[in-house]
């Protein structure tokens, strides 16, 4: 399904490549290349998981790559970190929040063995998710907007694709690979999961246009737990959480983009004040 989502995409955004300029930036070719790849990975695992524990569970856990996400940006960008020095309130309230992130997440579950392996299992694509939220901020900003929107479906989503299908025929072999680009309910699948994520990846490149740390777009978008909990209770699909936890959850996600974004100086006595460089290179 990954396969046919990437090859669906890649050919919904075609026509867009000849009103648009083309990407002369060899920065921007590396990132959409690393992030295909990123891509391919983390597409391949969350279908994966989605078909082996659920999708309910499988949002669930995907909502730790906010946190992770933060902590990477400021890896990234320690700028913003060296400011928190002189901010010990909004310091606290990161610290706090991304406490009550794990504890909320450990509460909404059984924690039990069938836990563990999820955690396991999707645990990767957590990391992986949390770095492809940077590298499409970055790939946004690497080139105009119009040029980025066109060729970051049409090249990244496309490698993802090809890559997952190559994938699948040489484990599975070429006959299956037919048999199941055969199959009408899974090319209809495919069709629509093309059409919806074509216009859910433009507004999500927009949205890391603007937004002041990647993480903060996948918090938003993986709000998904409350849609797929009313979905699993309109279709009557049993999912064992604890709704209280996940509010929990949500809100603490919500506290953390609060604290994150607000601005604070950066103390007088910091490398970064005092006209000096964070340890790491910033944009």
């Amino acid at each position: 399904m990954s396969g046919l989502r990437g090859v669906g995409v890649a050919a919904i955004y075609s026509p867009a490549a000849f009103f648009v300029p083309f990407p002369k930036s060899p920065e921007f070719w590396a990132l959409i290349v690393f992030e295909g790849m990123l891509s391919s990975f983390f597409n391949s695992r969350l279908y994966a998981s989605a078909a082996r524990f659920g999708a309910g569970t499988t949002s669930r856990i995907s909502m730790l790559a906010v946190p992770i996400g933060v902590v990477m940006w400021w890896i990234i960008m320690p700028k913003r970190f060296f400011e928190l020095e002189g901010a010990p309130v909004v310091f606290a309230g990161l610290a706090v929040s991304m406490a009550a992130i794990c504890l909320s997440f450990y509460k909404m579950n059984s924690g039990g063995g069938a836990m563990r392996s999820q955690l396991a299992f999707l645990t990767p694509a957590v990391l992986v998710l949390a770095v492809m939220m940077i590298v499409r901020k970055e790939a946004m900003e690497a080139v105009a907007f119009e040029s980025a929107a066109v060729y970051y479906p049409l090249c990244a989503i496309f490698l993802s694709g090809a890559i997952n299908l190559t994938v699948f025929a040489v484990h599975g072999g070429g006959a299956k690979l037919i048999g199941a680009l055969s199959s009408k309910r899974i090319i209809t699948a495919g069709i629509l999961m093309s059409a919806v994520s074509s216009a859910t990846i433009f507004f999500g490149n927009l949205s890391a246009l603007y937004v002041p740390n990647p993480a903060y777009l996948s918090a938003l978008s993986l709000t998904a737990p409350l849609w797929i909990m009313l979905a699993d209770k309109l279709l009557g699909v049993p999912d064992k959480v604890d709704s209280r936890w996940l509010a929990a959850m949500l809100l603490s996600i919500g506290a953390l983009i609060f604290f994150a974004q607000i601005p604070i100086s950066p103390p007088s006595d910091s490398p970064v004040s005092a006209g000096g460089h964070a340890p790491a290179a910033a944009k």
